[in-house]
C-alpha cells in the first residue's frame, strides 16, 4: 500500500512537472511574455489532483493493470500537449520575428526620406539587436551617436560591441 501511494504521488508530481515546464517554456525559452506568467498554477493543481485521485480510485476498483494503461494514456496526452504547445510557441516567435523584419524595412524606407533622423536610427539599432543582426545594429547605433552624442547611444554602442566580441569568442 505504501509503495502504491509513493508511486501515485511521484507519477502525479512528474505529470505536474512536465505541465509546468511546458507552460513556462514560453517565457524562458522563447522570451515571449504577456503579462502575468504564473498561469501554470491552476492547471498544475488540477492535473495533480485529477491524476492522483484517478490513479488511486482505479487501483481500488479495477486493479494495477488498469492503472498502468491509464498512466500510459496520460503520458501520451502530456506528450501531445507538449508537442502542440511547442509548435504554437515557434509559430508565435516566427510571427513576431516577421513583424520586426517588416518594421525594420519600414524604418529603412523612412531613413531614405530623412537620413538625419536619429530616432529612426536608434530604433533600427534596437530592432536589429533583437533580430540578432548585431553588425547592422552597431552601424546604426554608431551613426545615431555621430548625429546625437548622448549617453544612451554611447551605451548602445558599448553593449553591441561587447555582444559582437562575445559571439566572435564563442566561434573560436
Amino acid at each position: 500500500m505504501a509503495v502504491l501511494i509513493i508511486y501515485i504521488t511521484c507519477f502525479s508530481f512528474f505529470c505536474v512537472g512536465i505541465l509546468v515546464w511546458t507552460l513556462e517554456r514560453r517565457e524562458r525559452r522563447y522570451r515571449l511574455s504577456g503579462g502575468y506568467q504564473g498561469d501554470s498554477l491552476l492547471p498544475a493543481a488540477i492535473t495533480f489532483i485529477s491524476t492522483y485521485l484517478t490513479n488511486f480510485l482505479l487501483f481500488f476498483t479495477r486493479g494495477a493493470g488498469y492503472v498502468f494503461w491509464l498512466d500510459l494514456a496520460i503520458l501520451g496526452l502530456l506528450g501531445a500537449f507538449l508537442w502542440l504547445k511547442e509548435k504554437s510557441y515557434k509559430e508565435e516567435v516566427e510571427e513576431l520575428r516577421q513583424g520586426r523584419i517588416n518594421e525594420a524595412a519600414a524604418l529603412e524606407a523612412a531613413l531614405l526620406k530623412d537620413p538625419a533622423n536619429t530616432a529612426c536610427r536608434e530604433s533600427l539599432a534596437e530592432l536589429y539587436k533583437t533580430l540578432g543582426e548585431f553588425k547592422k545594429a552597431l552601424l546604426h547605433a554608431q551613426e545615431a551617436f555621430r548625429m546625437d552624442p548622448i549617453e544612451k547611444n554611447r551605451w548602445q554602442i558599448k553593449t553591441l560591441q561587447s555582444e559582437l566580441e562575445e559571439r566572435s569568442a564563442r566561434k573560436d
